[in-house]
């Protein structure tokens, strides 16, 4: 993965900025994009699971695709990036 967007008009994107000696990804650039507002931060990998919990929290959310009560969230070890999705209604 070098880069992924999510969105159109509004996005969220993930850019692999810097890797370690194995190869890994070691920070990410993500960066939001609004009608009139934007920015972006550098996210460090969490030294013991890398990006797998964010990868994770992707995957429970493509595999929950018709709807799940409450909310999901992900937050980065330092605290730096936070996402939280919720679904309108559960889908039968």
């Amino acid at each position: 993965m070098r880069k992924v967007v999510i969105g159109r008009s509004q996005q969220l994107t993930f850019e692999v900025v810097q890797r370690g000696s194995d190869g890994e990804a070691t920070s990410l650039l993500v960066s939001v994009t609004l009608k009139d507002l934007s920015g972006h931060r550098k996210v460090a990998a969490h030294y013991g699971k890398g990006f797998d919990d964010l990868s994770e929290f992707f995957e429970d959310l493509a595999g929950h695709w018709k709807g799940w009560p409450g909310t999901k969230s992900y937050e980065s070890l330092e605290g730096d990036l936070l996402l939280s999705a919720t679904t309108r209604a559960m889908l039968g």
